[in-house]
């Protein structure tokens, strides 16, 4: 090799270092990828072992974290953190450890991807990363998830992998029914995608469709437009409710600036409304909501036999003389049942913790964390959507929703600080 090739690639691999240095969107973008990879895998090849004994669904997550924590290393935090921002991660950190000791404890099983959440915890409170590099990365999550979606439907229509729960009858208004051919394309029944089933399908919809709203050009067109997909075809009612929720919340913003001082009387109205509808619909329509309220009442009034630790995973999928299903379909109760009123307390401070930094970056004019905050604390109402062991997609809503927020305090803050110093 010449000299002059040789000082050519010690710069090439000079500039590449720097840009490295300079972003945290690359480690961002790494970790959240693999959460769409590892979910097609399952999703094509469920637990056929690949390498070791693992399968590709396993060993995608281990490697994605792997190759993120090795450009974490090298690159340098874009913003500070929050003391906010540090208690949210205490917070799911100290979450995550007890449902896994406690399911440890009760020798149920596990796959090595559970170790990852610490790990994608620390990196981004480390680390932190802007506003604009989080909404790259987001970007690319989300288009992730829309990509693989839409591979499994024409998987699907054409056969080659069909839906394994394709057994929902139903729900689209008649007008749908009547315009679209939806047998052919696929849609003779609810639409589950690879995320198994419907009841998580629905969420993911609700997610990507107001995540699009932030968004802006062709990239929010494509956002909106798969994430509405999605919302529809899955038609989970919790979802549905979740996205109007958020709707709502962001129309009550939007005319509470033309009315500053109205604003309140906006919120409580609009807010007000809406849980009216949702009310309406289960007295009148659905009593049992889809049959939940009977399996939460279930839930509740056995959670006193297991007051403090709870029954873990298990116990809930052995008992089907008490239990129709092997989860309570609804992320509270499940919760409170499945890992006791210590688990449940340390979610709600999760919550609490998100609703609070949220709500700071809210009075700072940013909309998105809350936005994402009600569609979570909502679509959560109807499923069970984590058990907190694995850094899955839901819970990536929780961080990217938290950075977003950490990022904007720390803008405006700055930028306060500045205009009021002489």
């Amino acid at each position: 090799m010449s000299i002059t090739s040789a000082a050519s690639s010690e710069g090439l691999l000079a500039r590449f270092i720097h840009r490295l240095r300079g972003s945290t969107a690359p480690y961002l973008t790494v970790a959240l990828l693999t959460i769409p990879l590892g979910t097609i895998s399952f999703y094509l090849f469920g637990t056929t072992p690949v390498l070791k004994g693992q399968s590709l669904g396993i060993l995608i997550p281990l490697a994605g974290i792997g190759l993120a924590g090795i450009l974490w290393l090298f690159c340098r935090a874009s913003t500070r953190t929050t003391l906010q921002l540090a208690y949210f991660g205490v917070a799911l950190f100290s979450l995550w450890t007890f449902t896994t000791i406690r399911s440890l404890s009760f020798n149920e099983p596990y796959n090595y991807t559970a170790w990852l959440l610490p790990i994608f915890i620390a990196m981004v409170i480390l680390k932190p990363p802007n506003r604009s590099e989080i909404l790259k990365s987001a970007d690319y999550f989300v288009f992730g998830l829309l990509i693989i979606a839409l591979l499994s439907h024409i998987l699907h229509v054409t056969g080659i992998h069909v839906f394994p729960n394709y057994i929902y009858p139903i729900r689209y208004p008649e007008i749908i029914q009547t315009m679209l051919p939806m047998d052919s394309l696929g849609l003779g029944h609810r639409w589950e995608g690879p995320f198994g089933s419907v009841s998580d399908a629905g969420p993911m919809g609700a997610f990507i469709f107001v995540y699009g709203i932030f968004r802006t050009g062709i990239t929010r067109v494509i956002i909106l437009g798969g994430g509405l997909f999605i919302l529809v075809f899955a038609f989970s009612f919790s979802s549905i409710f979740a996205t109007l929720a958020a709707l709502t919340f962001l129309f009550a913003n939007m005319l509470s600036k033309k009315f500053p001082h109205r604003k309140s009387l906006l919120f409580v109205s609009l807010f007000g409304g809406i849980f009216a509808l949702i009310s309406v619909y289960i007295l009148i329509l659905d009593r049992s909501f889809n049959g939940r309220i009977q399996i939460w009442q279930q839930y509740v009034s056995e959670w006193p036999n297991h007051l403090l630790f709870g029954t873990g995973s298990r116990f809930i999928s052995t008992r089907t003389d008490l239990f129709s299903h092997d989860h309570g379909h609804n992320l509270y109760v499940d919760t409170l049942l499945r890992y006791g009123a210590i688990g449940f307390v340390l979610f709600m401070a999760v919550l609490v913790i998100l609703g609070r930094i949220s709500w700071k970056a809210f009075r700072f004019d940013s909309n998105l964390p809350m936005a994402i905050l009600i569609v979570f604390a909502l679509c959560v109402v109807g499923e069970s959507l984590a058990l907190w062991r694995y850094n899955g997609a839901v819970t990536s809503w929780l961080i990217i929703s938290a950075l977003i927020a950490n990022s904007d305090l720390t803008n405006k803050g700055q930028l306060i600080s500045a205009t009021k110093s002489p």
